[in-house]
């Protein structure tokens, strides 16, 4: 939240408003029925692409194990 090891007391004060502040227009923003989006890493994106097409595919055929390996490969320990 703050990106440095030791902020003063003032830099983090400051930083603490900001994001109290975001979170204050967030909940305005929901408070009008507004979706909140938040920002998605690339990869992350392509990860679900791949899984929304595998369900597509294999909803229609009902092969549910195939399914679950398939979401298997898009994972790495």
């Amino acid at each position: 939240m703050v990106g440095k090891s030791y902020p003063s007391f003032y830099h983090l004060l400051r930083e603490i408003r900001e994001e109290q502040r975001d979170n204050n227009v967030m909940m305005r923003e929901l408070q009008m029925g507004r979706r909140i989006e938040v920002p998605r890493r690339v990869m992350y994106d392509a990860v679900n692409k791949r899984l929304q097409a595998a369900a597509v595919e294999y909803e229609e055929e009902g092969r549910i194990l195939d399914f679950l390996s398939r979401c298997g490969q898009n994972f790495t320990l």
